[in-house]
């Protein structure tokens, strides 16, 4: 039997009452800067004891806590906590005191920043007295407005959750996890639930959320609660608050295709992203283009865990792969299908700068790989690189070639066929895109754009005047640069001979 195995039926056993489950210190292990929050949390619980109250850890780090006792799920680092039986001035007293004795001889700071709700940030925790949603018309888009209650119980406050896997409370004092609302079950049998029907459809969001943890975890939605989340109206519901939910699934899931058929299970595409709907109806089947789009997506998830890519440069791929898919449909309007889904995926314009040019560019890069290594690649390809990278630098987005490789590394393989795309799995490289990323380095346009060597200065020392005259030489230089007409050693350019390909210009 495997630790692991030994160490959840020790840990975890059935009682008349359900599941229970205790962690001890083995199972929240991190690193420096995660035991200094850890311990601080445990003094905190200890004073809060001692002042008469109790305090629990609550939310996504419970949640991943439990799951990696099942075997599964990663650390979260995040630790709040929440405050029974204490005032806020009590509470206040308690961090206060701590403060002036923190464990590296300074003052500590105390910033309060949710005065109407008791929330405090302290020594990198968030600390918060226990809080009930005061209750909003369903579906209206708004947060529910949160108050906070000393009084309450656990389960009360629990109750304010969206779903069971989220509602549980952790005792740092003794390792008791508790819960009122059956999600160490669900864990176990790896289920969405909603905590309670009347308030999980105060918050539209709770539909996206509900999409978004299907796709990080694989876990399948209970009947019921699908049925409450497509009783939901989401017509409110604010753009941020979606790109919130978009922007974790896209970059935490290792299979996105998942939280894209639980969405348009849920109604979340015909109410809010039709061109996905659109979509998903105009190419049905295992050759259409919707099943590319999740093949692909599935693929770009990989990539970036097997590159290791910055959450930047895989905001760029993932929703390049949907855009893409979405612009084979045409236009909507007078807009582009990916320009109005990033719009209401709040995509920043920056990103969506980033995710556009990858779109439009990609084809050069897929085209450049194919020739890239053989008899038939000659300097003007060269060129199109050096453009290539220099295209990707207008989007002001920190794209590099090796992005539009990878685009069309995710997009090939989305074009294979279910069964080829299963046999193929992790060999489905894309080596050819490797050798364009290996030919860029070497022509040092690989990770930022060419820039000109010569400037208006320059050739104003050759007495070329300001206006219409030196911005076409300017042009007509450039466009030699890029053909490597002046490529030095290391094929860097060398500016004497651009001055004197510039003179000769003149000269003509």
């Amino acid at each position: 039997m495997r630790k692991t195995q030994l160490a959840t039926q020790t840990a975890i056993r059935q009682t008349p009452k359900g599941l229970w489950c205790r962690v001890d210190a083995a199972d929240m292990a991190g690193d420096r800067e995660f035991a200094a929050r850890l311990d601080m949390a445990k003094i905190l619980s200890r004073e809060v004891r001692d002042g008469g109250g109790r305090a629990l850890v609550v939310g996504g780090f419970v949640r991943d806590l439990v799951m990696r006792k099942f075997g599964y799920g990663a650390m979260s680092k995040d630790i709040d906590l929440e405050v029974y039986g204490l005032s806020e001035d009590a509470l206040k007293l308690i961090l206060g005191r701590m403060a002036q004795t923190a464990d590296d001889g300074r003052n500590a700071d105390v910033d309060q920043v949710g005065k109407s709700f008791g929330v405090f940030k302290f020594k990198g925790l968030d600390v918060a007295l226990a809080r009930r949603e005061a209750r909003t018309p369903p579906g209206r888009g708004r947060k529910p407005r949160v108050v906070s209650d000393p009084v309450l119980e656990f389960s009360q406050a629990a109750r304010r959750r969206d779903l069971t896997i989220n509602a549980l409370g952790l005792d740092l004092l003794t390792g008791e996890i508790l819960d009122s609302y059956g999600g160490l079950l669900d864990i176990q049998n790896r289920r969405l639930r909603h905590v309670d029907p009347e308030t999980f459809v105060d918050d539209p969001l709770r539909v996206f959320r509900v999409m978004q943890f299907a796709g990080r975890f694989g876990f399948a939605v209970d009947a019921e609660t699908a049925e409450l989340c497509r009783s939901v109206p989401l017509e409110y519901l604010a753009k941020e608050r979606m790109g919130e939910e978009w922007d974790k699934m896209l970059l935490k899931s290792p299979k996105p295709s998942v939280a894209l058929g639980v969405a348009r299970g849920l109604g979340i595409f015909g109410q809010r992203h039709t061109g996905l709907d659109r979509l998903y109806v105009a190419s049905a089947g295992e050759a259409g283009d919707w099943a590319k789009a999740l093949r692909s997506l599935d693929m770009a998830a990989l990539i970036v865990r097997l590159r290791g890519l910055s959450d930047e440069r895989a905001r760029h791929l993932m929703f390049a792969v949907i855009g893409q898919a979405l612009d084979k449909q045409g236009a909507y309007g007078d807009k582009k299908e990916s320009e109005l889904f990033f719009e209401e995926a709040d995509l920043s314009s920056k990103a969506a700068a980033g995710a556009r040019y990858l779109i439009q560019h990609y084809p050069t890069a897929d085209r450049l790989a194919a020739l890239v290594g053989t008899k038939d690649w000659t300097s003007e390809h060269d060129a199109d690189l050096r453009r290539l990278s220099f295209d990707l630098g207008r989007a002001k987005a920190g794209l590099m070639v090796e992005d539009t490789a990878l685009l069309a590394w995710a997009l090939r393989f989305g074009r294979l066929s279910n069964e080829a795309a299963v046999k193929n799995g992790l060999a489905s490289v894309y080596p050819a895109g490797d050798a364009l990323v290996a030919r860029a380095e070497f022509l040092n346009v690989a990770h930022k754009p060419p820039a000109n060597i010569l400037s208006g200065e320059d050739l104003a020392v050759l007495g070329v005047p300001n206006g219409p005259q030196m911005g076409g030489l300017l042009k007509k230089l450039f466009e030699a640069q890029l053909s490597g007409y002046f490529d030095g050693p290391d094929n860097v350019p060398d500016k004497a001979r651009a001055m004197a390909y510039a003179k000769g210009l003149l000269k003509g």
